[in-house]
């Protein structure tokens, strides 16, 4: 029997076991030499599965954080949402797609939007939409205020990637809508 360790990175994730039986053969030096070499690429494999695992698992957090976690009762209106980013499940990064609702005293609104690229500056950006976008219906209640306030704060950060944005008013019987490109 020949046991080695699974290192990587400076740690041990396990042991692989070599077994020999019915041959009644012994290892030698350059068996455990092999071992090893199987046991570091194993290693290797395992430590990126777990990894590319918890990048999986940190992308759909932050994802779920940029939506709402529920869809309003809207009086007067039926409300259904569906997200499906583009990409495979093995595209790990946080899409710049992203909804919301919220109300005010003057009513319901709702923020459509698409930032340009993925990842950590399309989370930052869409974040920044849709709180900047909740307070400025506090004061507002014209979309078109509401996104030109937006695209007002957007020029203040340049590093971020340019995105797009619906904003629509909805009240029984009325919908507001007004759309613009920002960046």
């Amino acid at each position: 029997m020949l046991i080695v360790p699974m290192n990587v990175r400076g740690r041990t994730l396990g042991a692989m076991t070599f077994v020999t039986t019915e041959s009644l053969r012994r290892f030698g030096p350059a068996d455990t030499q092999f071992a090893e070499r199987i046991a570091a690429r194993a290693a290797i494999a395992v430590d990126n599965a777990r990894l590319a695992s918890a990048r999986r698992d940190i992308a759909a957090t932050l994802q779920n954080s940029l939506l709402p976690s529920k869809v309003p009762s809207i009086d007067g209106w039926e409300i259904a949402t569906l997200y499906r980013p583009a990409g495979t499940a093995e595209e790990v990064e946080v899409a710049g797609d992203f909804y919301d609702f919220f109300e005010t005293p003057a009513g319901w609104f709702v923020l459509l939007g698409d930032v340009t690229g993925k990842g950590a500056p399309a989370a930052a950006r869409t974040s920044l939409l849709r709180h900047r976008a909740r307070f400025l219906a506090k004061h507002d209640e014209r979309p078109s205020r509401i996104l030109a306030g937006l695209d007002e704060a957007l020029r203040d950060e340049p590093d971020l990637p340019p995105c797009s944005a619906v904003c629509l008013h909805l009240r029984p019987g009325r919908l507001v809508v007004a759309s613009v490109p920002f960046g």
